[in-house]
C-alpha cells in the first residue's frame, strides 16, 4: 500500500454545499488522523471549531487551496459553505 507523508490513505470523497446558507461537516471516517481538502467549483467560507461560517466575518478560501486537518477532533468540528449562491465541492483524502 502507497505511503504518505500524512499516513496511509484510507478514503477519498467529494463533499457539496450548495450555496452559503448550506453549511457542511466532513463524513466521519473513524480511522482518519488527517484530512487533506482541495476547494474545487467555487470559493469556501469556514469554521474550524464546530460553529456555521459567517460569510461577513469568516475566512474566504479561493478554489485551489488545500488546507490539511490534523486530528480527529480538527476533522469533526470543520464546518464550511460555499461563499455565494454557487455550489463548492471540497475534495477530501483521508489519511491514518
Amino acid at each position: 500500500m502507497l505511503c504518505y507523508f500524512m499516513g496511509n490513505p484510507i478514503r477519498s470523497i467529494q463533499v457539496q454545499s450548495a450555496n452559503s446558507a448550506t453549511p457542511v461537516t466532513l463524513p466521519d471516517e473513524s480511522r482518519a488522523m488527517t484530512a487533506s481538502c482541495q476547494v474545487l467549483g467555487a470559493p469556501i467560507i469556514y469554521r474550524p471549531d464546530g460553529t456555521v461560517p459567517n460569510p461577513a466575518l469568516d475566512q474566504t478560501l479561493p478554489v485551489g487551496t488545500i488546507i490539511t486537518l490534523t486530528g480527529i477532533e480538527s476533522i469533526k468540528a470543520f464546518v464550511f459553505a460555499a461563499s455565494a449562491a454557487i455550489q463548492a465541492t471540497l475534495a477530501v483524502n483521508y489519511y491514518d
